[in-house]
């Protein structure tokens, strides 16, 4: 529709002519992501008066997504995703998610308006729903989420976001091995079902040159977002910041991405498990879901951490350019996760006299306790990304050469998407 591009422009009819401004209209409306080509021009047809042109050609706007991967842990996982992010002509976004897995099954709908109540405010929801089977390797859960939010920006380039939400977790089944070799899993799932109730508002900083289409050879993106979640007296709050820079050198593409956060709980309580930050392929690649980071001291299941740091590097260059376009990638990452509450894990499992035996045993009868210290793992590895008629497919072949005991590595990852 029309006031799709109008809306963005800052001038109206009858105002002063600023070609300044009409370029940061070109730029906004470009980073819509919704036309190919993008131009606004100035014709003028009096001494007094000029005629704004606006020109765009329109892309496909609907995306259907397919991934595949594996893992020796968790075993070979599926997602299909489909998103259309012009509804109607209208700007909005909706989308649904479903993905599966030997352990894992999930579910999501989210709905996005741009430009709510044609001002600029951005309205958004968001329905999950997650099964998890042998999470982390000892727990089953299933956790349902409703949540919205606003967004609204505070400069040309930055945005605030204001979200409010709702989680349910409850635990289906936890094996007594563990509960008995345990404390620290012990505390935490005390019965075979557990249920856990919270409410959570949060608000979030962003500031994007990158998706703006401000610049064509270089970029920054920074986010920073702080969540508090309130359950059974107990108050858990989550902050986390990114900052991710992008330049263009020739052909090449060179992007660095550094992460972080921190979680903490009021009170005597520790954090839960499932409020920790665990690895995953966003965090570091070359390693397994939950692949690093601290573990119980008997079998060495992961607990998480209360604190985690990020750095990927990677360099993309096309090799084949023509019909199908192939792009070789490489990559070193490196990462930490870290910082319990306790790591007192009682796991000297040929003292245990009965499954009370927290309350009964002496200071000197714990164990060794929990390695939680700031240990940084790091891996390089390579890419191929091969253009198909079902999207691009990517090819990732990692090799970890920062390791320690009890980290589980993986060195293959395979994905692929389609648009239409």
């Amino acid at each position: 529709l029309d006031r799709v591009s109008r809306r963005h422009f800052d001038r109206l009819e009858g105002d002063p002519h600023d070609e300044e401004s009409l370029e940061r209209t070109a730029d906004r409306i470009r980073g819509l992501g919704l036309f190919g080509r993008v131009n606004v021009d100035a014709t003028p047809i009096s001494a007094t008066q000029t005629v704004i042109t606006t020109s765009v050609e329109e892309r496909n706007t609907g995306s259907l997504g397919v991934g595949l991967t594996y893992a020796k842990q968790s075993g070979v996982g599926y997602t299909l995703s489909l998103t259309e992010r012009n509804l109607l002509g209208r700007g909005q976004t909706i989308g649904v998610s479903i993905s599966a897995g030997d352990d894992e099954r999930s579910y999501s709908l989210h709905f996005v308006e741009p430009y709510l109540l044609d001002r600029d405010l951005e309205f958004g929801f968001n329905i999950g729903s997650d099964e998890i089977e042998n999470f982390a390797g000892f727990a089953d859960f299933n956790e349902s989420d409703l949540g919205s939010y606003l967004a609204f920006p505070i400069s040309e380039r930055g945005r605030l976001t204001a979200d409010i939400g709702y989680t349910r977790q409850k635990s289906k089944r936890l094996p007594q091995r563990v509960v008995d070799e345990s404390r620290l899993i012990d505390w935490q799932f005390p019965k075979p079902n557990n249920k856990r109730e919270f409410v959570s508002i949060g608000l979030s900083y962003s500031h994007d040159t990158i998706s703006s289409g401000v610049y064509t050879d270089r970029g920054f993106r920074f986010g920073i977002s702080q969540r508090l979640s309130f359950s059974d007296r107990t108050t858990v709050a989550k902050t986390q910041a990114s900052v991710t820079g992008q330049t263009v050198r020739g052909k090449a593409t060179l992007q660095a991405r550094l992460r972080g956060g921190f979680v903490a709980s009021t009170g005597n309580r520790s954090t839960h498990i499932f409020d920790r930050f665990h690895s995953n392929t966003s965090i570091i690649r070359g390693f397994e879901s939950y692949g690093i980071g601290p573990r119980t001291g008997y079998h060495q299941l992961p607990l998480g951490g209360n604190r985690f740091v990020s750095l990927q590097l990677e360099a993309l260059h096309p090799i084949v350019e023509g019909d199908i376009n192939v792009s070789g990638a490489l990559f070193t990452d490196a990462a930490t996760i870290w910082g319990l509450d306790d790591t007192n894990d009682c796991n000297n499992v040929e003292e245990i006299p009965n499954k009370n035996y927290c309350s009964n045993r002496t200071d000197s009868m714990k164990g060794q306790g929990v390695d939680d210290g700031s240990k940084i793992r790091a891996t390089t590895g390579v890419g191929l990304i091969v253009g198909t008629p079902i999207g691009p497919m990517r090819f990732d072949f990692s090799k970890a050469f920062r390791k320690y005991a009890g980290d589980r590595t993986q060195s293959f990852s395979l994905t692929f998407g389609s648009s239409f």
